[in-house]
């Protein structure tokens, strides 16, 4: 769902055999509290932070099921599909009137 708040018209993300290929594929809201950003760092991630639930790398995780395929196995896909490829200075930002936006520090690190 996040990644469809910042992939508009990213014409190799959308099928248009699903119909409607003139109708634009920008999104006018997405609210997503805590969203994947890379599925390659996930399981490392709640890892460090003392969390060992769910695995995210596994052949059969959700992960793997929409790449079609262990998501080990194809990094470039990944990559293709990491959200901070797609944000941009079109992308608006909000984080709520009382904390700072952050997307200025992920785009001077990108």
């Amino acid at each position: 769902m996040a990644l469809a708040g910042v992939s508009a018209d990213v014409k190799s993300l959308e099928d248009p055999a699903l119909g409607y290929p003139d109708i634009s594929t920008k999104v006018q809201a997405v609210i997503a509290w805590y969203p994947p950003i890379n599925f390659l760092k996930m399981d490392e991630q709640w890892k460090h932070i003392g969390i060992d639930g769910q695995k995210h790398s596994t052949a059969d995780s959700f992960e793997s099921f929409l790449m079609r395929k262990q998501i080990s196995q194809v990094p470039q896909d990944i990559f293709a599909i990491t959200q901070p490829l797609f944000i941009n200075h079109l992308i608006p930002c909000g984080r709520g009137s009382l904390s700072a936006c952050v997307v200025p520090e992920v785009l001077r690190t990108t």
